[in-house]
């Protein structure tokens, strides 16, 4: 009688950690690791686009920066960013250095000629 006693108990102890084990796969699959992304186009003041324009993003308090360039029609993307507020800093020969704080979102940068 006491083996009767033990299977039901082992039965039991058994389902319960394969509920647990299925609770803690599903909480596992929950989380995303998310990530944020940038991207834009640079202008000059008359509309123009600009290409091979130096983009640097930086997040100071992550101590973490990337960098790209734009393309022929001004665009440029960075992706998979950790989520941040970032400084965005863009270059180009004969146009004067632009310096964006606080981007968090889409940016459309517009250059002023030097």
């Amino acid at each position: 009688m006491l083996t009767r006693t033990l299977r039901p108990l082992s039965v039991v102890a058994l389902a319960a950690m394969v509920a647990l084990a299925c609770l803690l796969s599903a909480s596992l699959q929950a989380q995303n690791i998310s990530t944020a992304e940038l991207h834009g186009t640079v202008h000059d003041s008359s509309g123009a686009v600009i290409p091979n324009v130096a983009i640097t993003v930086s997040d100071a308090s992550k101590g973490f920066s990337r960098a790209t360039t734009s393309d022929g029609q001004g665009e440029y993307q960075l992706l998979l960013l950790p989520p941040g507020t970032y400084v965005l800093t863009a270059t180009a020969p004969g146009f004067a250095k632009l310096t964006e704080t606080n981007v968090v979102d889409l940016l459309v940068s517009v250059f002023k000629g030097k």
